[in-house]
């Protein structure tokens, strides 16, 4: 009996103990409940509502306009110390002139020489400013007299130098039976235009054109055949026709070209 009492004295200790601990239990969690989610909800509410924080928006960068050099840092074109000649030589009626020998003196004793192409066309290149005279042809016996021209760099255009008229030489080249001679080298020399070549055909002929009026010799030479020369003269707008004679080495010319005029006239 007394062990039961003990037993249910202890039990209904226990009992009161466990309910006098819950009573704490809940009076501490209160406070945390209902009344603090309020306010924890209004704090989220402002901080939804509440303005972003403003960024401030850079400045855009000045970009400073490229500055123009001054006059003086510019660089200055160089002005050419010699010049380019430019020319023609024509006939009367135009046409180009090829061959034709081309002097330039200058007044210093600089000169520059050159030769007109097939149209005539010519240039001459490093020449100094200044005065100067044209010479056109060879030798001592030039087309025209010497034109005096003035040079200016970079380049100086001629007017176009017209010759004289022209006349042709046609040259029949024979050995001393009076036979033709074909590829026989033949030379015309002495005339403004200096010396020209040609070479015979089958039929012995050389023909020079374009020769300007006046006197010179020409020279043909055939081995094992011989040589020969003789004087010709040119006038303006004619033909000039020569037959010349080779003569072998070691026989005597006067006794040759004798022998050749008389077969010559006998066969008239």
């Amino acid at each position: 009996m007394v062990g039961t009492l003990v037993l249910s004295l202890v039990a209904v200790g226990l009992v009161a103990l466990v309910g006098r601990s819950g009573e704490r239990a809940d009076s501490t969690a209160a406070p945390t409940g209902t009344g603090d989610a309020a306010p924890a909800e209004s704090a989220s509410e402002s901080a939804l509502e509440a303005p972003a924080p403003r960024v401030p928006t850079p400045a855009p960068l000045a970009v400073e306009a490229p500055r123009a050099l001054p006059d003086a840092a510019e660089p200055s074109a160089a002005v050419p110390s010699t010049a380019r000649v430019l020319g023609r030589v024509v006939r009367a009626d135009g046409a180009g002139v090829a061959d034709v020998a081309i002097l330039l003196a200058g007044a210093g004793g600089d000169s520059r020489t050159t030769t007109s192409g097939f149209d005539g066309l010519f240039e001459l290149v490093d020449v100094a400013p200044g005065e100067h005279s044209l010479v056109l042809g060879a030798g001592d016996e030039p087309f025209l007299a010497p034109k005096p021209v003035v040079i200016e760099a970079p380049t100086t255009h001629l007017t176009d130098c017209v010759l004289p008229e022209f006349g042709t030489l046609e040259v029949r080249v024979v050995d001393e039976l009076g036979r033709p001679v074909p590829d026989a080298h033949v030379e015309c020399r002495g005339h403004p235009r200096g010396q020209r070549t040609a070479v015979t055909d089958l039929t012995g002929h050389a023909r020079f054109f374009e020769l300007p009026p006046g006197e010179g010799r020409v020279f043909a030479n055939q081995p094992p055949l011989g040589r020969g020369n003789l004087p010709f003269a040119i006038e303006a707008g004619e033909t000039t026709s020569i037959e010349l004679l080779l003569i072998g080495r070691g026989a005597d010319r006067e006794t040759a070209a004798d022998a050749f005029r008389s077969r010559a006239g006998a066969t008239r």
